[in-house]
């Protein structure tokens, strides 16, 4: 699976989940509450032999409408 894919299922679980507008790479005015939803890394190598393993790490920001979610 590729890393747009990965994002994409990422943000549609959040959608899904909570019903906020998630953004990813563009996020020009933003409607709190929202997510944002960047790739940080994406890589993959060998792991034994034929073997291949794939790693992404997401860093996934939550911006509430009010305060009240801190308390």
């Amino acid at each position: 699976m590729d890393a747009d894919r990965l994002r994409h299922a990422v943000m549609n679980k959040l959608k899904l989940t909570f019903g906020w507008t998630v953004y990813g790479k563009r996020r020009q005015g933003l409607k709190e509450p929202c997510f944002i939803v960047l790739l940080l890394n994406a890589g993959h190598g060998r792991i034994q032999g034929r073997r291949y393993g794939q790693s992404h790490y997401f860093n996934v920001h939550y911006f509430s409408a009010t305060n009240e979610d801190f308390i």
